[in-house]
């Protein structure tokens, strides 16, 4: 395994420092010991926070197996870093596949691009995994009841549907109902219009 086999994002590049700003205060508050990354990616993300974090235990996940090898290579030589798990957020019996119980769990761009089965799928296994007052965090774009549709999220989300009918970016307040067993305790602005929506487990 060599660093050669990173594969890099620009977006993923540009959102994990403004991410791991926004998860720092829940951090250091809580001191989670393991923190699930449901859908690594790239694996730059887990790399990032595994450096910013370092007394956290990161258990990264993807169910794209061509995946593991770049989160590997971008997390050689971590050692809070366990080797990529294969999840797929779809299927019901993931949570009893894990060696390790999460304190919390992390999952940053699945819930629009992929089916919607996928967003309940984690939603209903983190409330399976995680204890009361755990917390549950999701990072991507959303639109959000109240506030004006922005035009870029407009754009993104058609593009998303021209791609896949199941997939689109997902109504916050659909989010929230899917969030069976969780109160959303907020929804932090992040640069492009994304959001860092924070879930505790009841």
């Amino acid at each position: 395994m060599s660093k050669d086999q990173r594969v890099t994002w620009g977006a993923a590049e540009r959102n994990r420092v403004p991410i791991a700003e926004a998860l720092a205060p829940f951090i250091a508050e809580h001191s989670p010991r393991t923190v699930l990354e449901v859908a690594s990616g790239t694996g730059q993300h887990v790399a990032h926070f595994s450096d910013v974090f370092s007394k956290v235990l990161w258990q990264p996940s993807d169910p794209n197996l061509e995946a593991h090898e770049s989160i590997r290579a971008w997390s050689l030589h971590k050692s809070n870093v366990l080797p990529p798990l294969s999840i797929d957020a779809t299927r019901n019996d993931w949570p009893g596949k894990l060696p390790i119980k999460p304190d919390w769990i992390y999952c940053a761009n699945m819930i629009h691009i992929a089916p919607i089965e996928a967003m309940h799928g984690l939603m209903k296994g983190a409330a399976e995994l995680l204890k009361p007052g755990a917390l549950l965090f999701l990072y991507g774009p959303f639109f959000i009841d109240g506030e004006p549709r922005v035009e870029s999220n407009v754009r993104f989300d058609e593009s998303l549907r021209e791609r896949d009918g199941r997939w689109g970016v997902r109504n916050l307040n659909a989010v929230d109902s899917a969030a069976i067993g969780f109160t959303r305790d907020s929804a932090i602005a992040l640069p492009a219009n994304n959001h860092l929506v924070v879930y505790v487990r009841e």
